[in-house]
Parts: C-alpha cells; structure tokens; sequence
C-alpha cells in the first residue's frame, strides 16, 4: 500500500499556521489519486480549495456544495445530518469531516475503498524523534520563534 499525507488548513504558515495531516493509504499511487481528485472535481463541479472551508472560520459546507454532493449520492450527508443541530447554512465541518469527504471524493473517480485513512497500528517512523533510536534529537528548534 502506498501512504500519503493529506495535508489540511494552513501549511504555508501564512495566515493562522494550523495544520492537520491525516495518514491515508491506497494501492494506487500518488499520482493517480491526484488525477482522481481532479477527476472528480470534473465531474461534480466542486473543488475542495475552491468550494469547502476555504477562509478563516469558515467550518460550513454550504447548502450549495450539499445539493452539488447529494446528486452523488454521498453517504456522509445523512450521517452528518442525523450527528448534527439543525443548520439553515449547511453542514458544520472538522478535520476529520473533511478527511471522510476526500477520500469519498476521491473514491468516485478510483472506485470504492481504493483510498482509506491508514490503520492506526502502523506507525510511520520519525528519522529523528523516536525515543531510543539511534537519531534521537532535536533539529531547527529556533527556526520557530
């Protein structure tokens, strides 16, 4: 399986500095999810850094981006709808809904569970910040003052 980060929020520092990085795996590579996302993004008019939390604060998925997903029949709605109050301004989003919605996305183009989040048993090794390795210390802590 190949591993792959999808990188959320902010990684160019530039504005808040806040970034999550959920693991994901898939047996295609890299750049064939990246072609599926662009695939997809064809096909249901929606692109994630156009169309999804894309300012500050800005945590809903609008009715618009609902409607666009509910034509693709997307699982996700239904279950954030029974989880969620009631919004007139559509579906409140966290990382972790956006990671479920991406890899669904990305999945229309692949095909079902061609791309997953990575099990939590496997464990990517730092080069240097596991205790005990032959590596174990610290690098560029002053770049960040």
């Amino acid at each position: 399986m190949n591993k792959m980060y999808l990188t959320l929020g902010d990684p160019s520092n530039d504005g808040h500095g806040q970034t999550e990085e959920p693991l994901l795996e898939s047996n295609k590579t890299l750049k064939e999810v990246q072609r599926a996302y662009k695939d997809s993004c064809t096909i249901t008019g929606i692109a994630f850094s156009n169309d999804i939390c894309r300012e500050y604060e800005d945590s809903m998925l609008s009715n618009e981006v609902c409607e666009k997903l509910e034509k693709f029949k997307c699982p996700l709605l239904k279950k954030w709808e029974d989880e969620d109050k009631p919004h007139g301004d559509g579906r409140e989003m966290y990382p972790e809904r956006i990671t479920d919605l991406f890899i669904w996305f990305v999945n229309l183009s692949l095909g079902e569970d061609e791309l997953q989040e990575a099990s939590d048993d496997e464990q990517i090794p730092s080069i240097n910040n596991t205790y005990g390795s032959d590596l174990f210390t610290q690098i560029g802590y002053g770049v960040f003052c």
